[in-house]
């Protein structure tokens, strides 16, 4: 504690050399913000979106539902030829 209560001597000339030495001294800047980053993510969804719709519009859906169809058939097919008809009747919905 007693080294902290005692006033130390200042040399002759420190606090120009201080100031001095502060005014030499080069700040570095804050970066401008990179939008780089957000351009790419941008360009990416821009990207994926017209090929949602160039794909979209060539897509051929008379096949998907024909596909569809046919599957349902076969399914409706598969029960009937199992006898899994359900008569909901019986049950008081």
């Amino acid at each position: 504690m007693a080294v902290l209560e005692m006033n130390p001597a200042i040399p002759d000339g420190l606090t120009e050399k201080v100031i001095k030495q502060l005014s030499q001294v080069s700040i570095a800047r804050k970066k401008n913000f990179d939008f780089s980053n957000y351009l790419q993510l941008a360009a990416v969804i821009v990207v994926a979106m017209v090929l949602g719709v160039v794909l979209g519009r060539n897509a051929n859906s008379k096949t998907f539902i024909s596909k569809q169809q046919k599957k349902n058939e076969a399914l409706i097919e598969f029960r009937e030829m199992h006898h899994l008809n359900v008569d909901h009747s019986a049950y008081n919905f």
